[in-house]
């Protein structure tokens, strides 16, 4: 039965390609002249000049700022004792979600991310955690002043986190 069920679906490829062989509606291309060496040397002189741009856009965008992301997730509050930031975002994961199938069988994004606040200035980081899932969906802001390793709550849910790691010790 499994192999005559294999044997059909060959057939019927071999007639649909037959099909479009036999239809002779197919052409190849001539592929376009070069007219001049002055020609070539322009086009490769534009993609050059492109590729740099390219290159400085993308030497300036700004880098993941690995250094003050570790300093918001392992924070541990002003004395510096007891759990740190992440400890207690996993903690509540955990309450949340016994199960952690319940998370990876259903859609669902968790993402860190961080950037410079451009009003601010270079010493000033934005750092986050969202978490969505079919049952919840939070984001947690905070902000950095490298300088003085101040960290600032910047919406509620983040406060909350920042109050439990200061509380600690």
């Amino acid at each position: 039965m499994k192999n005559s069920i294999i044997i059909g679906i060959g057939v019927f490829v071999a007639i649909i390609i037959g099909i479009v062989a036999y239809s002779g509606n197919h052409a190849i291309e001539k592929p376009a002249e070069i007219n001049s060496v002055e020609n070539i040397t322009s086009q490769n002189i534009t993609s050059s000049e492109e590729f740099q741009q390219l290159t400085k856009l993308l030497e300036s965008k700004k880098k993941f700022d690995f250094e003050t992301h570790d300093y918001v997730r392992f924070y541990k509050g002003t004395d510096g004792k007891g759990a740190t930031i992440v400890d207690v975002l996993n903690s509540r994961m955990y309450a949340n979600y016994p199960d952690l199938e319940q998370i990876t069988l259903n859609p669902h994004r968790i993402e860190w991310y961080n950037y410079i606040d451009e009003e601010k200035g270079n010493n000033f980081v934005i750092v986050g955690y969202a978490f969505e899932t079919f049952k919840e969906k939070s984001e947690y802001i905070w902000e950095v002043d490298k300088t003085t390793k101040i960290i600032t709550a910047k919406n509620a849910a983040a406060q909350d986190i920042l109050d439990i790691v200061n509380s600690q010790g």
